[in-house]
């Protein structure tokens, strides 16, 4: 199969952001597939040349990247975001419209840069296309403030919709996005689940003796925020822990990543004085293994917005990947499956008392967290584990292909599809 993947939040081997479009086209390039990624300049400095103008051709593990110069790389957020996303979506389109005609596109949302660039392929080329959504689109837009209009709500809704009627399979990450876009009965038959993965040969190995000995860690109980540091990633909950626990000397944390947020996470470090709190830049995928082995836990925040609690968080994988044990600041599916094996704890939404508590209920019980790491490994291999799951994703984008037509065929529903 020839295959496009348009993904605006691409990345390869930065460490700041999820590499799941990465491992699946790494996968379906070495099982023969001819892979090319359509993505933006966001997350891609290491492959950016300067001065590049609309687009950028590269290639990472066999994989074709061709990188849209619309200026999301150069920006934070507000009204600006809205004009560079119209920009990779017109240029998206123009060059779908042109290359050699994909078998197949699958486009990842919840960015909605790509929808159209899909939609335009196959209206006019009758290019089959796969969804891809990690989280509700419209919810989450709205559900995070960054969407008031009812104007705009509507036409993003409007869009949506057409993406679902037209594409030939939705591939939902989460059991909550399943049954949401499946409560209409036009749509179920479409879907398949394929949750985010761990990669376990990747994880299996860390060690991070040498760097906490670097670092002069050794007594220090480090907790980890691997990741984003954007606004719905909600560090203000580590800092108010960190402020809470500020007399105690055990406790570090831990941030590494970047983010629209990070300027102002560090002024608020520096206004309040918190010297328990350490903010490394976005490390190479390569390193994050003896980073992870590094820390003695490992924290996933989110803004209070509750349909944050639908969504899945990547970091969450290469956590469970490494056997490290996690502490979330909410609940929701996340919460219920660590819990229930027992590879980490969630706390209320919102809840900053409660968080800090379990922060300091865990530092005190080096024997619960051990078993946690244990379990939270097992957990990888036995549920996420990526090969796995990379074929289930090949065969839906070769069913795709097979009906020929959007409108062609069924998919698998949900239950069936977990059971892959």
């Amino acid at each position: 199969m020839r295959i496009v993947w348009i993904d605006t939040d691409f990345a390869a081997l930065a460490g700041h952001t999820g590499t799941r479009t990465f491992e699946m086209s790494r996968q379906l390039a070495a099982g023969g597939h001819e892979v090319e990624v359509v993505c933006s300049d966001r997350r891609l400095p290491e492959l950016l040349p300067s001065g590049f103008r609309s687009f950028h051709r590269s290639e990472v593990d066999g994989v074709r990247v061709t990188i849209v110069n619309a200026g999301l790389g150069r920006i934070r957020e507000g009204r600006l975001g809205w004009l560079r996303q119209l920009a990779f979506t017109l240029l998206a389109c123009g060059y779908l419209l042109r290359v050699r005609r994909p078998d197949v596109v699958c486009v990842t949302v919840p960015s909605p840069g790509g929808l159209l660039p899909a939609l335009a392929a196959w209206w006019l080329r009758r290019v089959p296309f796969v969804l891809e959504v990690r989280r509700l689109v419209v919810e989450s837009l709205v559900g995070t403030g960054r969407i008031r209009s009812p104007v705009l709500i509507g036409a993003v809704t409007a869009l949506i919709r057409c993406a679902y009627r037209g594409a030939a399979r939705i591939v939902a990450l989460t059991d909550p996005v399943a049954r949401h876009i499946g409560a209409d009965s036009a749509f179920r038959g479409k879907i398949v689940l394929v949750p985010h993965c761990c990669d376990l040969a990747l994880f299996g190995a860390g060690d991070g003796r040498r760097l906490r000995a670097d670092n002069e860690w050794e007594d220090r109980f480090i907790c980890l925020h691997l990741g984003s540091m954007s606004r719905v990633n909600g560090l203000e909950a580590i800092l108010r822990a960190a402020d809470v626990l500020r007399e105690d000397p055990k406790f570090l944390f831990w941030l590494v990543g970047d983010g629209e947020h990070r300027d102002q996470i560090e002024r608020n470090i520096r206004d309040r004085g918190l010297h328990n709190v350490v903010i490394w830049d976005p490390q190479p995928r390569t390193r994050l293994p003896d980073i992870l082995a590094a820390a003695d836990l490992c924290l996933m925040t989110v803004r209070p917005y509750p349909v944050l609690e639908q969504a899945s968080g990547t970091r969450l994988f290469d956590y469970l990947a490494a056997g490290r044990p996690v502490l979330l600041n909410y609940g929701g599916w996340q919460r219920d499956l660590l819990e229930s094996h027992g590879a980490g704890l969630g706390t209320g939404l919102g809840r900053h008392e409660e968080f800090w508590q379990r922060l300091c209920e865990l530092c005190d019980d080096p024997d619960r967290r051990a078993e946690m790491g244990r379990n939270a490994r097992r957990l990888a291999e036995k549920q996420f584990d990526q090969q796995r799951w990379a074929a289930v994703f090949e065969e839906v984008l070769a069913a795709a292909c097979a009906s020929g037509s959007p409108l062609g065929g069924r998919g698998t529903g949900p239950r069936e599809a977990r059971d892959v």
